[in-house]
């Protein structure tokens, strides 16, 4: 019976699917990074920053939907990453993926992804929004403790639902729900280990933000780690069942 690879092995094979494909990943990453400062530079020019409690929400609500919007991008990314670290060929144009097919999916999962990634800073801003207007130093202890429970939520959720996309596109005539169920199920008894394997990556990242340019080489491969990584679950699963 196939066993799942170790992280080392994972980033073994990582590494061989980036050899001479870096600069199509990098060139993606930076033009999606690019929309992503449109939006957030059209959202800041057409609502100011305001103090109050609902002008925050406003904003922040604004600035999610773009996110949402953005994510969409996130499907196209990853039929690059799962089409080069299958051994096939990809494209500029696959980043556009999830706007030209299952757009309605990819904008729902992108919607509870985006979701969960507010959690701990919502939890956390919000009552100390709160605090700042009130002085109460009731909602200082809730932000602190809302920020500690928002992390925990964060990463378990995040950990439950990390292979959704990937599932979108082998998957195409599944609902968003059934493939947001279907992330759950293959996780399970995984999440310790994508856990683990993401963690490892925090000394390059740490190394990477010393030099920008080096975060634009650790990314793809932090990223090339993870298609390989589904790749290994759904492969041993298979196999599991034969």
């Amino acid at each position: 019976m196939k066993s799942y690879l170790s992280s080392a092995q994972l980033k073994d094979k990582a590494k061989e699917s980036l050899v001479g494909r870096y600069g199509l990943l990098i060139g993606s990453s930076l033009f999606v990074s690019l929309m992503s400062f449109m939006a957030s530079s059209i959202k800041g020019a057409f609502v100011p920053s305001s103090h109050t409690v609902a002008g925050f929400i406003l904003s922040n609500g604004i600035s999610f939907v773009f996110s949402v919007f953005i994510g969409v991008f996130t499907v196209g990314i990853t039929l690059l990453y799962l089409k080069l670290a299958s051994g096939g060929q990809a494209v500029f144009a696959d980043i556009f993926y999830g706007f030209r097919n299952q757009f309605e999916k990819s904008l729902t999962i992108s919607l509870v992804m985006n979701a969960i990634g507010i959690i701990p800073d919502m939890a956390y801003r919000i009552p100390h929004r709160i605090y700042l207007n009130t002085e109460d130093r009731l909602y200082l202890y809730l932000a602190i403790l809302g920020s500690i429970f928002g992390i925990i939520l964060y990463i378990t959720l995040i950990l439950n639902f990390s292979q959704s996309y990937y599932l979108l596109l082998d998957f195409p005539d599944k609902t968003a729900s059934e493939i947001l169920q279907q992330s759950i199920g293959i996780m399970n008894g995984q999440k310790a280990r994508l856990f683990y394997i993401r963690l490892s990556f925090i000394p390059l990242l740490l190394l990477g933000v010393l030099s920008a340019i080096g975060l634009l080489w650790i990314l793809p491969y932090r990223e090339m780690t993870g298609a390989v990584f589904y790749l290994n679950i759904m492969k041993v699963k298979s196999e599991q069942r034969i």
